[in-house]
């Protein structure tokens, strides 16, 4: 039967018509049988040439062609492919190829493609498939272009997210992610958290700076304090404070060096004050107050005193408690060899040591002290002039 076959395509190849190559094998019942049993189509008459020999014979030449029409005469081969025995949807030919069932499609007569599905030939030959999103790439379906989102990215509002990392859509499209103060908001694996920005450490569920932070001084919870009429600060993670206005820091305290005796103008200079009298510091500069019962005599240092008696601004021995005169003290009140002399009848007198000759006048206002000159007695008068000693 085959060698029937191998004849027939021969004859058809040769342009005979179906009828004649059947007489050249010969009549009887096994021609009949063969006539009825090839296809119709491949061995129908057409002008004297079978649909698929004229197929054969145009597609291929020499041997391939005698070859496409004997794989025909079996039913099988490129005519029945993709040629004029194929069913209907059939692959196309390309240049001298049947494409494929997955490429079914022919373009520029020398690639095989699938116009449905190919992102470079999509819906027609050289229609290219492209998009500017992303983390995607271009699709093709259908024969039309679209976008698909690459592995492990989701489409969510028009991107393509990775919800894995993404803080604003964070395990789920529009998820947003939120931080405290100074950090930034985090996403891993799905679940939202957060980082302390540069400078900032996690301090209880927030960030804080350890380097300038008054409740996180250098550590977590190391709080800074300050003494009275000061601020606590932090310094590059060390605690310090800073005095209020018009104050000055003094070691570990706040003065004010305009009123303080202990820090006077500057920090540790201290004011001091003679026998009953008290240290003052008035506008940065020390002076004294005298206690009660006791006057200041001169302005000099060597000469400011609280005690004794004081003339013409200097302090003179004398009464160790008090002056004496109408100032509160008497004459009794000095000791012994000493006379309290007045002046004007009136004025706080002073204790001087008395002359041989006691006590001397001068006129009706002047009551003065005998002292001795060295040389002998004499009356001395305050304010100037001489008198006779008593």
């Amino acid at each position: 039967m085959l060698e029937w076959f191998d004849e027939l395509s021969k004859g058809l190849a040769g342009g005979q018509s179906r009828r004649g190559v059947l007489r050249l094998l010969g009549r009887g019942a096994a021609a009949a049988g063969l006539a009825s049993w090839l296809p119709g189509r491949a061995l129908a008459d057409g002008g004297g040439n079978s649909d698929c020999a004229h197929f054969c014979h145009t597609v291929f030449s020499g041997a391939a062609a005698g070859q496409c029409t004997s794989q025909a005469a079996h039913g099988g081969g490129p005519c029945y492919s993709c040629g004029p025995a194929a069913p209907t949807g059939h692959p196309d030919l390309c240049g001298q190829v049947c494409c494929p069932a997955g490429t079914p499609n022919c373009c520029n007569n020398q690639t095989c493609v699938s116009l449905a599905t190919d992102v470079n030939n999509c819906g027609s030959c050289g229609k290219v498939c492209t998009t500017t999103l992303a983390n995607a790439h271009a699709t093709c379906a259908g024969g039309t272009c679209g976008v698909a989102c690459n592995a492990g990215y989701t489409l969510c509002n028009g991107v393509c997210v990775n919800e894995q990392t993404d803080s604003h859509n964070c395990g789920a499209c529009g998820k947003v992610c939120t931080a405290p103060a100074h950090a930034t908001p985090t996403c891993t694996g799905g679940t939202c958290g957060f980082a302390c920005n540069a400078g900032y450490t996690l301090c209880n569920g927030v960030c804080v700076n350890e380097q300038s932070d008054v409740s996180n001084c250098g550590a977590c919870g190391k709080v800074c304090t300050a003494p009275p009429n000061a601020t606590p600060i932090c310094s590059g993670g060390t605690c310090d404070f800073v005095c209020n206005g018009g104050l000055s820091k003094c070691g570990t305290v706040c003065v004010n060096e305009q009123t303080d005796v202990g820090n006077c103008g500057a920090c540790g200079h201290v004011c001091s004050a003679p026998a009953n009298g008290t240290a003052t510091c008035t506008n940065g500069t020390c002076g004294i107050a005298c206690n009660t019962g006791f006057l200041v005599c001169g302005t000099a240092p060597n000469q400011v005193c609280c005690d004794g008696c004081c003339q013409n601004g200097t302090c003179q021995p004398g009464n160790t408690t008090s002056a004496c005169g109408s100032s509160g003290a008497t004459c009794a009140a000095c000791s012994a060899g000493q006379v309290c002399s007045t002046l004007y009848g009136g004025a706080t007198g002073c204790c001087y040591p008395i002359g041989t000759a006691g006590v001397c006048t001068f006129g009706n206002y002047m009551t003065v002290c005998c002292a001795d000159s060295g040389g002998g007695v004499a009356c001395i008068i305050r304010g100037g002039g001489s008198g006779t000693c008593a």
